[in-house]
């Protein structure tokens, strides 16, 4: 799901934080917050979604 790709990538840049001149890591850090809000958004519109058939109805997950 989508939530789980957003927090991939911000694990992805966790790696390179040690490379990273201060300016560079403080970036990088306000992204990784960015990208934690993101996840944690995806995870609720994902927790509300519906399930459909082909057809459009609605089905029980």
């Amino acid at each position: 799901m989508l939530h789980e790709e957003l927090q991939s990538i911000r694990s992805a840049l966790g790696g390179v934080l040690g490379r990273l001149d201060p300016d560079g890591a403080d970036l990088v850090r306000q992204c990784r917050r960015n990208l934690d809000a993101a996840a944690d958004q995806a995870r609720e519109l994902e927790s509300r979604l519906a399930v459909t058939d082909e057809s459009g109805r609605g089905m029980c997950a």
